[in-house]
């Protein structure tokens, strides 16, 4: 988590000092997680985000230049030690295993933290936030790969983000469908991988 934090805040206008400061910058993007879980990403304001943390609007814009750089510093507070979680879901694995327990994982984490979602529904309006959810993308897929291949070529990098994209796609289909019917696509789509369709 302080990684993940250490790196929002590298992108900030200015760097809290004070403690009074962290609290504020904690309380902004809790707010924000609150808010997309709540509300659809496009209705955020930056107006809302500070009725909910306490804070001025003004104050966001002492450490944010805008909503999306605000929704940025709250995907890398969440996606980097989900990413350290869905790696050591698959350590200890090997192969077809591997790959089905960072299947299940990305599912669950959008099962557990619902604001997940909402910043890949809003992260593809913004390019800079689009490009560092695409990175996760990236870096899951060759996670997988690595699982599987010894010697893993370009191609099979190539078809990782591929299969990745697809989990997405999949992992969307899932959570509309309710629980019993979206664990079922889930064990469909591990099926369909592992026969090589």
């Amino acid at each position: 988590m302080k990684d993940s934090r250490n790196k929002a805040m590298a992108d900030l206008r200015r760097t809290p000092q004070q403690e009074r400061s962290r609290r504020s910058l904690d309380a902004i993007l809790d707010a924000t997680a609150e808010l997309l879980a709540e509300t659809d990403p496009a209705t955020l304001t930056m107006s809302a985000i500070g009725t909910r943390a306490g804070v001025s609007k003004a104050a966001i814009y002492r450490y944010y230049p805008d909503r999306p750089a605000v929704i940025r510093a709250l995907a890398e507070r969440y996606l980097g030690p989900i990413a350290e979680r869905l790696t050591a879901k698959a350590e200890g694995a090997s192969g077809a295993d591997a790959v089905d327990a960072l299947i299940d994982g990305y599912y669950e984490l959008f099962l557990d933290e619902p604001v997940v979602r909402s910043i890949w529904v809003t992260g593809f309006s913004y390019p800079e936030i689009g490009e560092y959810c695409l990175e996760f993308d990236r870096n899951l897929a060759v996670a997988i790969v690595d699982a599987v291949c010894t010697e893993p070529t370009a191609e099979q990098f190539r078809r990782g983000h591929v299969l990745v994209r697809s989990l997405r796609a999949v992992v969307e289909l899932a959570l509309q469908a309710g629980e019993a019917e979206g664990r079922a696509m889930i064990d469909d789509f591990k099926s369909v991988v592992r026969s090589g369709a």
